[in-house]
């Protein structure tokens, strides 16, 4: 998907990354720059697509994260081009450069709200999602006027079971439980 473009409200929001359809899709795959300075003569690049953009010179520049390609970022000129003009290829650089470290902070972040709303040795929901998720039901409730259901378990004896089997069967244990109790929920429930 085309998460941004400037200048040109033509440019197609749906990018195929098949690697025998096109040229982001094999860059997906090498890794490689790109360039194209007659893109109407490229036996590569589908001639609708071409004169869909009007484009006539392209460049592809890919997002790397540790050497795996994340994106790919492109530049098209209005006119053929013999070279790729230096200040361009270095401007796409460093923005594929500036994109890479954009995309893992996000995805770092993504993984600290993770870890921030899982119990770690369960994977269970813990105090704080809980809450949340509870506010947003008793919120529908109230607009919708259908019941919530809280159930709360008990393990019986647990400490007992712990105390004689040790932490690691506990944990087990636990696990196992909530693994358990996971797969007989439905979609929208939480275990916490």
């Amino acid at each position: 998907v085309v998460a941004g473009a400037s200048g040109d409200a033509s440019v197609p929001r749906d990018i195929i990354l098949d690697r025998e359809l096109s040229i982001a899709g094999q860059l997906m795959q090498s890794g490689a720059t790109r360039f194209s300075g007659d893109l109407a003569s490229d036996p590569e690049l589908d001639p609708a697509t071409v004169y869909k953009l009007g484009a006539a010179a392209a460049y592809w520049q890919p997002v790397l994260r540790e050497q795996a390609t994340v994106g790919v970022l492109v530049a098209y000129w209005r006119r053929p081009l013999s070279t790729v003009p230096e200040r361009a290829a270095s401007l796409l650089g460093l923005f594929a450069t500036q994109a890479s470290t954009v995309i893992e902070r996000a995805d770092l972040l993504a993984r600290l709200e993770g870890l921030a709303r899982t119990d770690a040795l369960t994977g269970a929901a813990n105090r704080r999602a809980l809450d949340d998720a509870l506010g947003v039901a008793l919120a529908d409730a109230r607009r919708s006027g259908r019941p919530v259901s809280v159930a709360m378990l008990d393990l019986d004896h647990f400490k007992r079971y712990n105390d004689s089997h040790g932490h690691q069967a506990g944990d087990l244990m636990l696990r196992a439980s909530a693994e358990a109790w996971i797969q007989e929920l439905r979609p929208g429930d939480v275990l916490a």
